[in-house]
Formats: C-alpha cells, sequence, structure tokens
C-alpha cells in the first residue's frame, strides 16, 4: 500500500529564517522536510548556504549584497524592518502560515499578532504559538510543560499542578488543560 501527498503551492507553512543563533538545526531540518518557502535575513543567510539548504528570498537592508552565483535566490529590499517585510512578502504571496525560527525576546510580537498569518515562532527548542482567541483546550501528556507569555491574566483548569515560577504551568497526569483569557497569548511548548 502507498501514500501519496498533493502539496499544493503555498499550503505547507513557509520557514522564515529571522535569527540563526536561535536555530536547532534538527528542528529546522524536520520544517524543512515538505519542502517550503524559505526566507531569511542577509544576515542569517551564510549560514543556510553553508548548511546546504537552498534559500528562496533573502530579504536585505542596502543593495550592496554580494551574492554568489553558485545560488540562486531572489533578494527584496526591505520597507521598515526585517519582520515586518518578511511577513507582508508572505502575505503578498498568499502564505497563510509560517514558521519563524528567532528568539521570542527579540522579535516585535505586535507585528507578528497583527500580520494575520498563523504564525509558530520557533525558539531553540521551544515552540510558540499565539492564541489569537485568548482560548485553547489541549490534550497534553504526563509531565509536559506550558509557558505562557502575556499581560493579561489567564484562568486554567485541568490536569496540572501549580508551580512557584510565573507563567509556567506543569501537567501533572496526562489530560486536558483548558487556558482561557479576554485577550490573544502567547502559548510555548518544549519541542522534543
Amino acid at each position: 500500500m502507498s501514500s501519496h501527498h498533493v502539496i499544493r503551492d503555498n499550503q505547507e507553512a513557509a520557514v522564515f529564517l529571522y535569527d540563526h543563533t536561535s536555530c536547532d538545526s534538527e528542528i529546522l531540518g524536520s520544517a524543512l522536510e515538505w519542502s517550503p518557502l524559505i526566507i531569511t535575513t542577509e544576515n542569517s543567510a551564510e549560514f543556510l548556504l553553508r548548511s546546504g539548504i537552498k534559500i528562496d528570498v533573502v530579504l536585505i537592508k542596502s543593495i550592496g549584497i554580494e551574492t554568489n552565483s553558485a545560488y540562486e535566490y531572489t533578494t527584496h529590499n526591505i520597507e521598515d524592518s526585517y519582520l515586518g517585510s518578511g511577513l507582508r512578502l508572505l502575505t503578498d504571496k498568499n502564505h497563510k502560515a509560517v514558521y519563524i525560527f528567532g528568539s521570542l525576546d527579540s522579535l516585535d510580537l505586535e507585528v507578528i499578532e497583527s500580520s494575520g498569518l498563523v504564525i509558530s515562532i520557533i525558539d531553540r527548542k521551544r515552540k510558540w504559538s499565539f492564541i489569537k482567541k485568548g482560548k485553547i483546550n489541549k490534550w497534553l501528556p504526563d509531565g509536559a510543560k506550558l509557558y505562557i507569555k502575556s499581560t493579561a491574566k489567564i484562568a486554567s483548569e485541568g490536569v496540572y499542578q501549580s508551580v512557584d515560577v510565573p507563567n509556567l504551568i506543569k501537567i501533572d497526569k496526562e489530560g486536558l488543560v483548558k487556558l482561557k483569557s479576554d485577550q490573544g497569548f502567547w502559548l510555548g511548548e518544549d519541542i522534543s
């Protein structure tokens, strides 16, 4: 029995390597399995090229960037910031989702939240998702941890133990965890 997968243009999440210093190579490799569109900043382009990863678009601040003719990629002059320009480019190309590889604390979360894209931020070995509607029900295994980044109060219920670490929920036994807020918030999970 064989299985065939048809991937239409822009169906898979694009990959935006914003900062290669906060990138785990194994997790990046997993994100590249379905050959997504790959965009990066001029600062991280060399990392991808050295790793043998094909780049589709390099976001540049200046026209003077040197390109090696052995590599084929498009350059795109940024309008304001790498992040804002990259997200607008993806929207213009009709992408619906993107994995951004970068440090959560160095990214402008307001720009991300207002982009209209479904975005996951991969920060080393943690995946952050924006819970736009402020509500999520999630089945989790024993020992899992959830990290929360929000200025709003978040109500929670389910199978977890409270810990003395702010914005951390440790799952006590396998089961459902419900989180609810009156506004969107960021939810982080460790990636194994």
